[in-house]
């Protein structure tokens, strides 16, 4: 996640518009954001087979309450937000990360 940083001296602005990765200034902060934007917004196209079954189940949901008129079928943004926080470990707050942390799952986990 990148973040673009302003520095000033005295009122003077002597820098505006840095890069910086967001990660190293707020950890926790910079997790939330990517959770909550990335994951459940789904504001973030990856080749990550989990992430495109989970939009792909959200929005047959959504289909079935529009047909149904019932507006509580699907669980809110909170609960999605705390169900992909309480899975990822504490290090995933960006693309890189979350995809070789997904590598890493898939290699270690036998299959049947």
């Amino acid at each position: 996640m990148v973040a673009l940083e302003r520095a000033t001296l005295y009122g003077l602005v002597i820098y505006s518009g840095r890069r910086v990765n967001y990660g190293l200034v707020d950890t926790a902060e910079a997790r939330e954001i990517f959770i909550r934007e990335a994951l459940v917004n789904g504001e973030w196209e990856t080749p990550l087979p989990f992430l495109a079954a989970n939009h792909k189940l959200i929005r047959q949901v959504e289909e079935l309450e529009h047909k149904s008129r019932r507006q509580d079928v699907l669980v809110d943004d909170e609960l999605i937000h705390a169900f992909y926080d309480q899975q990822l470990p504490a290090e995933v707050m960006q693309r890189l990360a979350l995809e070789q942390w997904y590598r890493d799952e898939v290699a270690s986990t036998p299959t049947c």
